[in-house]
C-alpha cells in the first residue's frame, strides 16, 4: 500500500525529477517516519498528505529558481500525447494559475520556440480557431486569458495578423515601477482625471502589482485570478476619480482601500468568501473539528497552516477568524511549523513574488493605515508592529524589548497588545456582519 501511495504522488510530480530514485531521496524522511507503522486508512491519508506537502514546497522552490525548466519538463511529460489541444493548453494555464505563476512575454516566447510539444499544441489551436482569433472573438472559445496570451504571442512569432482582446493579464506582463517623484504622479493623475486614457493606462501599469498582491489573498476555487485583477483595476479607476491633491499620501496608499473593497465585494457577491461560502462562525466550527482530528492523527497540536490546508482556505484567513472568535489567541501562535506567524500574514500576504523592494515602504504604510482603520491608537499600533516585525527592520521583538524601546513597563505593553487584538477582533466581527448584509441586499436585487 505504501508503494501505491508513493507511486501516485510520483506520477503527479514526475516532471520535477530526473528519475524515481531522486524522488525517493526527496521524500526519504516521510518514508522513514511511516515505514514501521501499520498503515491503516487514516495513516495512509496522513502519509499521502505529508508527501503532498513536501512536493508542493519543492515545486514552489523550483518555480522560483527556474520556471522555464519546470514548465518545459511539465509539458514534456504531461502534454506529450494530447489530442485535445485546447484542453491541453488550458491544463497548462491552470497549472500556472494554481501556482500563482505569472509568465513574462519572454518566458512564453522561449517556451514556444524551444519546446516542440508546446509549439505544436498552440499551432494546432491557432489552426482550428484561426477565424475566431483573427476577428478578436477567441474569448468565445476559452475563458482562460493565459491561454489567449499563448495564442497571441504565437501569432506574433508567426506574423499572423489578428485582432487582440483586452486582457488584465497583460497589465502584469508590462507593469511599471512606481513614479520617481510625487510631481510625476500628480501630473499623471491630473491628466487621467481629465480623461487622458494614456495617463490612466500608465497609472494602472504602475499600480497593478499592488492589485496582484491583494488579489492573491482572495483567489480560491471558483474565482479566477484574472477576474480579481480586473476588479482591482476598476478599483484603481475609482481611486483616480476620488483622489484629492491635498492628500499627503502616495496614490497607491490611497488606492489600496478602493482596490481591496472592489475585490472583496466581488468575492462576497460570488458567495465564495474564505474559499467557500463560509461565515466566520461556520469556519471556526469547522476549524475546531479538524483541529481535534489532526491532534489525534499527529499526536501533537497541528499548526494553523495544517488545519487550513484540510479546510482548503488560506491560513491567513483562518487565523483572522480564530482571532475574532477567541479571546486568548496570541500573534505568536505558529501558522506554519517552519515559520512563526506574524500580523502581516493576516493583514497582507507578503509572499507575493510581485511585491518588490521598492514597494516595501508602501506595504508598511498600507498596514499602518489598515490598523488605524481598525481603531488602534498610535501606541497600540506601535506595540503590534514592533512585536511582529512590521517596522523598517522587520524584526520581531519580545514584550520586554518593546517596553524598553517605548519607555513603558512590560505590563503596559501587554495591556496595549491585548487591547489592540480586541479591536482587530471587533473589526473582523463587524466586517462579517456587513458582508452578510451585503449578501442579503444583493440577493434581493
Amino acid at each position: 500500500m505504501e508503494e501505491k501511495v508513493l507511486d501516485s504522488v510520483y506520477n503527479k510530480y514526475a516532471f520535477l525529477f530526473q528519475n524515481k530514485s531522486e524522488y525517493l531521496t526527496k521524500v526519504r524522511q516521510a518514508i522513514e517516519k511511516y515505514e514501521n507503522w501499520a498503515l491503516s486508512s487514516s495513516n495512509i491519508e496522513l502519509f499521502l498528505y505529508e508527501l503532498e506537502v513536501i512536493m508542493h514546497k519543492y515545486l514552489k522552490e523550483r518555480l522560483n529558481e527556474n520556471p522555464f525548466d519546470v514548465l518545459d519538463k511539465y509539458i514534456e511529460i504531461n502534454l506529450k500525447n494530447c489530442t485535445n489541444y485546447l484542453g491541453a493548453l488550458e491544463d497548462l494555464a491552470k497549472f500556472c494559475d494554481t501556482n500563482y505563476l505569472i509568465l513574462s512575454t519572454d518566458l512564453v516566447k522561449k517556451l514556444l520556440l524551444d519546446n516542440v510539444i508546446l509549439n505544436n499544441i498552440v499551432g494546432n489551436v491557432c489552426k482550428k480557431y484561426l477565424n475566431s482569433i483573427k476577428i478578436g472573438r477567441f474569448n468565445n472559445e476559452t475563458t482562460n486569458k493565459l491561454v489567449r496570451e499563448f495564442v497571441y504571442i504565437y501569432c506574433d512569432l508567426e506574423k499572423i495578423e489578428i485582432a487582440y482582446e483586452n486582457s488584465s493579464y497583460s497589465y502584469l506582463r508590462y507593469s511599471l515601477p512606481p513614479f520617481d517623484t510625487k510631481e510625476q504622479e500628480i501630473a499623471a493623475i491630473k491628466k487621467a482625471k481629465d480623461g487622458d486614457n494614456a495617463a490612466k493606462e500608465e497609472i494602472i501599469l504602475r499600480s497593478v502589482r499592488l492589485v496582484y498582491s491583494i488579489a492573491k489573498r482572495y483567489c480560491s476555487e471558483g474565482i479566477s485570478m484574472e477576474d480579481l485583477i480586473q476588479e482591482g483595476i476598476e478599483g484603481i479607476l475609482y481611486a483616480i476619480n476620488g483622489y484629492n491633491f491635498d492628500y499627503d499620501i502616495k496614490f497607491n496608499s490611497y488606492a489600496y482601500e478602493w482596490i481591496r473593497q472592489k475585490i472583496s465585494r466581488y468575492v462576497i457577491s460570488k458567495e465564495h468568501y474564505f474559499g467557500g461560502a463560509f461565515t466566520n462562525a461556520k469556519l471556526y466550527g469547522e476549524y475546531e473539528k479538524v483541529y481535534e482530528k489532526l491532534c489525534s492523527k499527529l499526536d501533537r497540536e497541528p499548526t494553523i497552516k495544517e488545519v487550513a490546508e484540510v479546510l482548503k482556505v488560506p491560513s491567513s484567513k483562518l487565523y483572522m477568524v480564530i482571532i475574532s472568535n477567541t479571546s486568548n489567541v496570541s500573534l505568536d501562535e505558529p501558522i506554519d511549523s517552519d515559520t512563526p506567524s506574524s500580523i502581516s500574514e493576516f493583514l497582507a500576504d507578503d509572499s507575493s513574488d510581485f511585491v518588490l523592494e521598492h514597494e516595501d515602504k508602501e506595504y508598511l504604510e498600507n498596514i499602518d493605515n489598515l490598523l488605524e482603520s481598525m481603531g488602534l491608537t498610535k501606541r497600540e499600533k506601535e506595540v503590534i508592529k514592533l512585536r511582529n516585525g512590521l517596522d523598517d527592520l522587520g524584526i520581531t521583538r519580545t514584550k520586554v524589548e518593546v517596553a524598553e524601546m517605548l519607555g513603558l513597563t512590560h505590563q503596559r505593553v501587554a495591556q496595549l497588545e491585548k487591547v489592540g487584538l480586541e479591536k482587530i477582533r471587533s473589526y473582523m466581527n463587524s466586517e462579517e456582519k456587513n458582508n452578510k448584509k451585503r449578501l442579503k441586499l444583493e440577493k434581493k436585487n
